[in-house]
């Protein structure tokens, strides 16, 4: 039975306490937790979650409170969570991602410890069990991590040389896949052990195919019905599959079908600042791939050479284009479209 309390910060916090806590001055990223709190306690069966954004015009929908206590015991067999194991809460809580951490502590009956979601994190000293990050936020706290047993990863791709770097950390990290619709996370990656982009489905959670070889979510516990998608995978069995990008970035450069994923993964080690892929129109081609780097403009010709021997020639990025900012949704996530239409061309 789930209890109507949890520990948070070594404080047990009921309803009548997060209510006393919203009233006081605290930080914008506490009250989105007391807030959800209030709301999972409240006398409806459902709350209210904001999509991110990333691929489409933020949104608000209805999650049944039972689909997402089914998500967190998914997590929690996956994981091999116990009760009173301490667990970090570092992503704001006013997005999905954040809010599932809540409920697994409150489903799994964990600790957990909340601290201001920012890219440089300031972890406690002590030693934790589990916690859920983004790849930015893990990439500007390497030296804070060390304490920290098992780590999922998700928001944003993980590139090449992050994930070199993170096999000589002492955590187990692995990588989420999953979107607000899913309540987080229906298949997840080790990255120690399994091969790049190939993620296991959990409990009772498997997978089809539609149109062009784009994914099918089968989670009836999660899920009213089958959710079909626009990732682009290679199905290596009913609850394994290869992810090889996005259908609604695929580039078709004269009949050829463009990852640009793919190729953002192949060139990953060789762009130091962040960037991604995108298809740019061409009277010839019809679209072709260019390259948008986060940076101040520099002479591209060495770069696209190097670019050239690390992807095959008809793929690889034609031009480069430089911005100061690139767009991000609320949750700091890219907004690809976004970002490619502030360039004007």
């Amino acid at each position: 039975m789930v209890k109507d309390f949890i520990i948070i910060n070594g404080n047990q916090i009921d309803a009548q306490k997060a209510t006393l806590l919203l009233e006081t001055n605290i930080p914008e990223w506490e009250k989105a937790i007391y807030s959800f709190l209030i709301e999972w306690w409240n006398s409806k069966n459902f709350v209210s979650v904001k999509t991110s954004g990333s691929t489409g015009t933020p949104k608000i929908i209805k999650v049944a409170k039972n689909r997402m206590k089914a998500s967190a015991q998914m997590t929690g067999e996956y994981f091999g969570f116990e009760e009173n194991q301490s667990v970090l809460l570092c992503l704001p809580a006013n997005f999905i991602a954040g809010k599932m951490m809540l409920v697994r502590a409150l489903t799994c009956r964990l600790k957990i410890d909340a601290i201001e979601p920012k890219l440089q994190l300031s972890v406690p000293n002590k030693n934790y069990y589990f916690a859920a990050m983004t790849p930015p936020q893990i990439e500007g706290s390497f030296k804070s991590v060390s304490k920290i047993e098992k780590i999922l990863l998700g928001g944003a791709p993980v590139s090449k040389t992050l994930e070199s770097q993170l096999n000589s950390l002492n955590p187990l990290f692995f990588v989420s896949y999953g979107m607000t619709e899913t309540l987080s996370h229906v298949a997840v990656r080790n990255i120690q052990e399994d091969e790049p982009n190939t993620y296991l489905g959990l409990s009772n959670v498997s997978f089809t195919h539609h149109k062009e070889n784009q994914l099918v979510i089968h989670a009836p516990n999660l899920l009213e019905e089958p959710l079909p998608t626009t990732d682009c995978v290679e199905l290596i069995s009913k609850n394994k599959f290869r992810w090889l990008g996005r259908a609604d970035f695929v580039i078709n450069s004269g009949g050829l079908k463009i990852s640009p994923e793919e190729i953002e993964g192949q060139i990953s080690s060789i762009v130091k600042n962040p960037f991604f892929v995108h298809g740019k129109e061409d009277s010839k081609w019809g679209m072709v791939p260019i390259l948008i780097i986060e940076s101040t403009p520099f002479d591209p010709r060495e770069l696209l050479e190097e670019i050239q021997m690390h992807t095959s020639k008809n793929k690889a990025p034609k031009e480069v284009y430089f911005l100061d900012k690139f767009v991000l949704t609320q949750n700091g996530k890219l907004n690809r479209l976004a970002t490619f239409k502030s360039l004007k061309l």
